[in-house]
C-alpha cells in the first residue's frame, strides 16, 4: 500500500483537484441560480478557502518535479520536460512520475488511461464553469 501510494500519489493528487473543481463550479452555478449573486452564502468562502490550499498544492507538486527533472541525470531533453512539468502540470506530472521517476514497465497503457479520465473531467470542468459565466452575465 505504501509503494501504491508513493508511485500513484500525483494521479490521486491531480485527480481530487479536478473533482473538487467540478464539484465546486456546479455547486456555484446551482447556489448563483438559486440566489442572488450580491448575498453568496458562507459555503462559498469554504469552497475558496480550500481551492487556494489546493492551488498551492498544486504548484507545490510543479516546483517538486521541476527540482526532480532538473536532478535526474538520465533524462534527456530537460528543458521540454520542464516545460512539460510547467505548462501541462495536471496532464503531464503524473505520467513523468510513472516513467521517469518510478520507470514503471507499464507507463503507456497507464498514462493513456490517465491522460484520458483527466482530459474527460477537464472537459465537464470547463462546461460547468462557462455555466457559471452564463449564470453570471444574466446577473449583470
Amino acid at each position: 500500500m505504501k509503494n501504491f501510494i508513493k508511485k500513484y500519489w500525483s494521479h490521486i493528487f491531480n485527480i481530487s483537484v479536478l473533482a473538487y473543481l467540478i464539484y465546486t463550479f456546479k455547486s456555484l452555478s446551482d447556489i448563483v441560480e438559486n440566489e442572488s449573486a450580491e448575498n453568496p452564502p458562507t459555503i462559498f468562502m469554504v469552497l475558496i478557502i480550500i481551492e487556494v490550499l489546493l492551488v498551492l498544492g498544486v504548484w507545490g507538486e510543479i516546483i517538486y518535479f521541476i527540482i526532480k527533472a532538473a536532478k535526474n541525470k538520465e533524462l534527456r531533453n530537460k528543458g521540454l520536460h520542464i516545460a512539460g512539468i510547467y505548462f501541462l502540470n495536471m496532464f503531464y506530472i503524473p505520467c513523468f512520475s510513472l516513467k521517469h521517476v518510478h520507470k514503471d514497465s507499464k507507463a503507456k497503457i497507464k498514462n493513456i488511461i490517465y491522460v484520458l479520465v483527466t482530459a474527460c473531467m477537464f472537459i465537464v470542468f470547463c462546461s460547468y464553469m462557462l455555466k457559471l459565466q452564463e449564470i453570471l452575465n444574466i446577473y449583470k
